[in-house]
């Protein structure tokens, strides 16, 4: 209902961890995600839907332990229905079956992340939609996330993500580089810059 009124191009669907918590019926939440999806159909509005992080179970009541399923559910809907999906849930459940004393870390108690944990969600949902990392302005903080980052890397390579450059490189130069719009190019198998024409950011930046 709030979201239509802005009749958006792209809506991210994150819902679930209080569903989990109330221990709503997976075919009840199942029928709530398709509904939101069946209403953003209708105003030509894009559906990616997104798994959360993975709580941390011990601290979590029984019958919260079956939260998997509920995030399994968005994967289904994903497949069968052809909509894009972030997966945050993979690249956070296989820190915390390896470290946990290190994924407590990322978290506020058994069911928030705290800001590094929320950073790491927004540079996973960038390069999953193939946009360019987020710009921490905390140099420390940028530091704090990216040796998580690190961490998680070990047991589950994350988005390749790509690049923001004001120029194409040269080898990649092709001919959408003559547009003024912002383009994407494929620098290497998994790999993108963004490419922006330089007349449409010289006023902004000092080349």
């Amino acid at each position: 209902r709030d979201v239509i009124n802005f009749k958006p191009d792209v809506t991210f669907i994150t819902i679930g961890g209080n569903d989990a918590n109330s221990g709503m019926a997976l075919d009840e939440y199942r029928a709530a995600i398709e509904k939101i999806i069946d209403k953003l159909d209708k105003i030509d509005c894009l559906p990616i839907l997104q798994t959360y992080y993975c709580p941390i179970y011990e601290q979590m009541s029984e019958i919260f332990q079956n939260f998997p399923e509920y995030m399994e559910i968005k994967r289904k809907i994903s497949s069968e229905r052809q909509i894009p999906l972030i997966d945050q849930y993979k690249y956070f459940s296989a820190l915390y079956q390896n470290e946990k004393s290190t994924y407590s870390e990322l978290m506020l108690d058994g069911l928030h992340v705290n800001p590094i944990g929320n950073a790491i969600m927004d540079l996973i949902a960038c390069r999953s939609c193939y946009i360019p990392d987020p710009i921490f302005l905390d140099i420390k903080f940028e530091h704090e996330v990216q040796f998580y980052l690190d961490k998680m890397n070990r047991y589950l390579k994350l988005p390749p993500g790509c690049s923001f450059n004001p120029r194409c490189y040269t080898q990649s130069y092709n001919d959408l580089c003559k547009r003024e719009t912002p383009h994407k190019i494929e620098v290497e198998e998994g790999h993108y810059i963004w490419c922006v024409n330089e007349e449409v950011l010289k006023d902004e930046f000092d080349f």
